[in-house]
């Protein structure tokens, strides 16, 4: 989206969050349990509030303004990351095979996919996972700067260094994955064919700075990937031969291209 047509979108957008947090502050879950982000905030609110603590950034505006970013961060990215996997489902139709059978079995067609289903879905997860980790769509971290001196690896890194986490070559490390050059989700398989978490596949960085959104995109990625594949076949377009050409910049996008969507039978 560009232009006006991209502001009326983010506009509308937090208007409707800002609702939803008036909404949650008329009858807040106000005993102490903490069950959302929102519950966390407002007893954070309610604890400087009762300190007086006039330099409190907790406030109903703050919080619309968060949310409206976890929510505006996970869907730009995962415009991406859908591209792409749209992409490598329709390059690679042998593996979108493997998956379409996993979900038959699992899930069946006279549902859609949920998240309750992921832990029975091994190769799924292996796919969509494998597609974060090849595609890898931020290639590298915002600047942070070193708190205090401190030594990596043997390395000594003096107090306010520049650091900048290279991702794309740490998705592509071969300490950690059987073929990081390929895409193959046996990167994420054991021997038996159950899927197997990788610590080393960060595409979205690691530690107290990583991407917010993180769990938000994934989830959406995988009911997005699941109930298209579930209804659909992909193929290549017999006008436009499909070409990984990628755009490289602060996220790594693909070049446009055409597939055909075929309804499954």
């Amino acid at each position: 989206m560009h232009g006006s047509y991209r502001k009326l979108v983010e506009v509308k957008a937090k208007t409707a969050t800002r609702k939803i947090v008036e909404e949650y502050l008329k009858n807040p879950n106000a005993n102490g349990e903490i069950t959302s982000y929102m519950d966390a905030f407002y007893q954070q609110m309610l604890k400087d509030s009762k300190n007086n603590d006039k330099n409190s950034a907790f406030d109903a505006e703050t919080l619309v303004a968060n949310i409206h970013g976890l929510f505006q961060g996970g869907s730009d990215d995962g415009c991406v990351i859908k591209r792409h996997g749209l992409f490598l489902m329709a390059m690679y139709p042998e593996i979108q095979a493997k998956v379409q059978q996993e979900l038959d079995e699992v899930v069946g067609r006279n549902r859609l996919p949920s998240v309750i289903d992921r832990p029975s879905l091994s190769y799924t997860e292996a796919v969509l996972s494998e597609i974060l980790r090849y595609t890898c769509i931020i290639p590298a971290t915002p600047i942070h700067m070193t708190e205090v001196e401190t030594t990596i690896g043997g390395y000594q890194i003096p107090k306010d260094a520049a650091c900048i986490a290279n991702l794309f070559n740490a998705t592509r490390d071969k300490r950690f994955f059987k073929n990081p050059e390929e895409f193959d989700p046996n990167n994420f398989l054991d021997e038996n064919g159950k899927f197997v978490r990788n610590e080393a596949n960060i595409p979205f960085s690691m530690g107290p700075r990583n991407c917010i959104g993180e769990p938000l995109l994934k989830m959406t990625f995988f009911l997005f990937m699941t109930a298209i594949l579930q209804n659909y076949n992909l193929n290549e377009s017999p006008n436009n031969k499909l070409r990984c050409e990628t755009i490289e910049s602060v996220v790594r996008e693909l070049s446009p291209y055409e597939i055909c969507a075929k309804k499954r039978i």
